[in-house]
């Protein structure tokens, strides 16, 4: 079978010198595939348009009071949310409007995490 184009090692090259997103060269497992990435990540974030949606994907229901961080590299935009209640497993909580004027496809990367607790004093 012929290939027509670059390998992928030189486009993968060629993106990276143009400085397209180090997120476009990333090839990492989803979250929550394998067990042991929800385990130590229990937080999973897609885009919808303007809006990020954070998804428990864990095995434990989150208590009221935690904060969640977010990030959307792709466009230099990150965040915090602060459960007002707890958040079950599977559950998602929706945050309208998080990415402002800015419209993503649903297969934008993002990141989310459970805030690191601040260091006591």
């Amino acid at each position: 079978m012929m290939r027509h184009g670059p390998a992928p090692h030189a486009l993968l090259a060629a993106l990276l010198a143009l400085g397209a997103p180090a997120a476009l060269a990333q090839t990492a497992a989803p979250a929550g595939e394998g067990g042991e990435a929800a385990a130590e990540n229990p937080i999973k974030c897609t885009i919808s348009g303007y809006d990020v949606v954070l998804t428990n994907i864990g095995a434990e229901t989150l208590p009221e009071g935690t904060v969640l961080d977010w990030e959307v590299r792709f466009a230099r935009l990150d965040g915090q949310h602060i459960l007002h209640a707890p958040l079950p497993p599977e559950g998602m909580v929706y945050m309208v409007a998080a990415l402002g004027a800015t419209y993503l496809r649903d297969t934008t990367p993002c990141t989310g995490a459970i805030a690191p607790e601040p260091p006591p004093g």
